[in-house]
């Protein structure tokens, strides 16, 4: 059997051990990626280890943020999209508060359920998928500045020139562009297989799509299912479409259900996807972690591919099972929870 080659990062909410013991555990995590997804065979990913935690709620006076529902990051600012408060909130990365927006209700500025959120080229744009539609607000000081038509958008990304494009299920394709000139295109298709619960029901989960966008490519991957689409904006083309092969461990029972699920995806700053993966249940690896509460897993993956759907490698995460989002910024890799979000380093590495 080929070994999967696991390589670690360490969530904030973990306690801060030492770079030796990180090394000393690598055992481990190749173990539980070679048992939980067998046959991926990857070349060495990088290794990250925690820097520091920018934001934590728990320990933050008067926070004010109710739950980070997701997060974006962009010339040195952190943007909230906060589902509890129905608010967003901007932070600088040395966690300094810079300004809230929002407040439940359907009037401008006001939110009926958070989806994702994106921030570029001076707008934060956040999904209101209750209320069918794109909020854009000012990076400068939070002011609402208008409102784009989208059926239950699930989430959000904003190109360089300030397009802003928006996956959702329930429009007649899978993106609605938006430019800046007024001018909105609708382009692509998501029909892989087994989506139909998702096509029926889009409203089970917050963010069943999530979206992101590097240079000319845009990638859309889904929550709980195994499928990726990457397009040309300057196009509209399909660039590809695949899935992980080997799938995703799958638990057969009345309903399918994956063991894994993907919790969101990113480009990197090569233009690289890469995957956050997580468990579904306890014992997803045949009698292993029998014991161990859901919530107190501590173990999560990252698959990488190109933008043309080759494997490239898997990178093993001390994470908590709640960690739900990740992205990069200035080669900087963010991962986020519901109540932190932590930036990583890459160090040097030996094998032997």
């Amino acid at each position: 059997m080929l070994l999967v080659v696991v390589l670690i990062a360490v969530c904030a909410c973990k306690s801060n051990n030492s770079e030796a013991t990180y090394l000393d555990d690598e055992y481990a995590w190749k173990k539980w990626l070679e048992e939980g997804v067998a046959g991926v065979s990857a070349n060495d990913g990088p290794f990250y280890v925690l820097n520091d935690t920018i934001l934590n709620i728990a320990t933050m006076d008067n926070a004010g943020i109710g739950i980070i529902s997701d997060f974006a990051v962009s010339n040195g600012k952190i943007a909230i999209a906060d589902n509890i408060a129905s608010k967003i909130h901007l932070f600088t990365l040395d966690g300094h508060h810079l300004w809230s927006s929002g407040e439940s209700g359907e009037g401008p500025g006001c939110f009926a359920h958070i989806g994702g959120i994106d921030m570029n080229a001076g707008v934060v744009a956040v999904c209101n998928t209750d209320l069918g539609r794109v909020d854009l607000f000012g990076i400068g000081n939070g002011e609402y500045l208008e409102s784009l038509p989208v059926q239950w958008p699930f989430d959000v990304t904003v190109l360089d020139d300030t397009t802003v494009l928006a996956a959702s299920i329930a429009e007649a394709a899978l993106i609605t562009a938006f430019s800046s000139d007024g001018s909105i295109e609708k382009y692509g298709e998501w029909d892989p297989e087994e989506t139909d619960g998702m096509v029926e029901c889009p409203s089970a989960s917050n963010i069943n799509l999530k979206i992101d966008s590097f240079n000319s490519y845009v990638a859309v991957t889904s929550v709980y299912y195994n499928n990726y689409q990457i397009y040309d904006t300057a196009t509209q083309e399909i660039v590809s479409e695949f899935q992980r092969e080997p799938p995703l461990p799958i638990e057969q029972s009345s309903e399918s259900r994956y063991i894994l699920r993907v919790n969101d995806c990113t480009f990197d700053d090569n233009g690289d996807v890469w995957a956050l993966l997580a468990p579904t249940r306890p014992e997803w690896v045949d009698g292993r972690y029998s014991d161990i509460p859901l919530e107190n897993i501590s173990y999560q993956g990252i698959d990488v591919f190109s933008a043309q759907g080759r494997y490239l490698c898997g990178i093993g995460v001390e994470a908590l099972w709640d960690t739900s989002n990740l992205t990069f910024c200035d080669s900087v890799l963010y991962l986020g929870s519901p109540t932190a979000i932590c930036r990583f380093r890459e160090v040097s590495y030996s094998s032997e």
